[in-house]
């Protein structure tokens, strides 16, 4: 739920939890779009799990949350974010072409 991902991104403003906490978060949206990847390419898996709430949908949630009084979750959101951009590793294929 938005309640628990902002209880979550706003524990990561303690230092003594801030990487495990980012971690947590970084490895079950990575695992949800993983898994919505899959039940989108398998119609079996479509009837079998439903429709499950997008991990995407639920970060705007949080962020749209947090304009409204919810400052505590931004700095998570931030170091989340941050977790994300340094595990991204760009195609071969793509790179050759944009250096070219």
């Amino acid at each position: 739920s938005v309640f628990t991902a902002a209880l979550l991104l706003s524990a990561a403003r303690i230092h003594r939890f801030e990487e495990s906490v980012v971690d947590i978060v970084k490895s079950h949206a990575t695992k949800a779009l993983k898994a919505a990847a899959a039940a989108r390419a398998s119609a079996w898996l479509q009837l079998q799990l439903g429709d499950p709430r997008d991990v995407t949908t639920l970060f705007q949630e949080v962020v749209r949350s947090s304009m409204h009084g919810w400052d505590h979750v931004v700095q998570g959101l931030v170091h989340v974010g941050l977790r994300f951009l340094d595990a991204y590793k760009p195609d071969s294929r793509l790179a050759r072409v944009h250096t070219a």
